[in-house]
């Protein structure tokens, strides 16, 4: 997901400078909207899962410091 950010961050927009037809402009941002959509879900759900996991990890962890 960074390296995806970190393009777009350096430069990679400058697809829009670049002369094309309006169909083709307008499929290549619905194509970035989608990424950006997709990058955030993704990372959304990467975030629950490490927090899941921590958070089982904290139950079994006093669980067993009980025993």
């Amino acid at each position: 997901m960074s390296v995806f950010w970190t393009v777009g961050l350096l430069g990679g927009l400058s697809v829009l400078d670049e002369a094309q037809s309006g169909v083709r402009m307008l499929m290549g941002l619905y194509l970035m909207l989608a990424l950006v959509a997709l990058s955030i879900i993704l990372t959304v759900f990467a975030g629950n899962d490490i927090a899941n996991r921590v958070h089982l990890r904290r139950i079994t962890t006093s669980r067993v410091a009980r025993r």
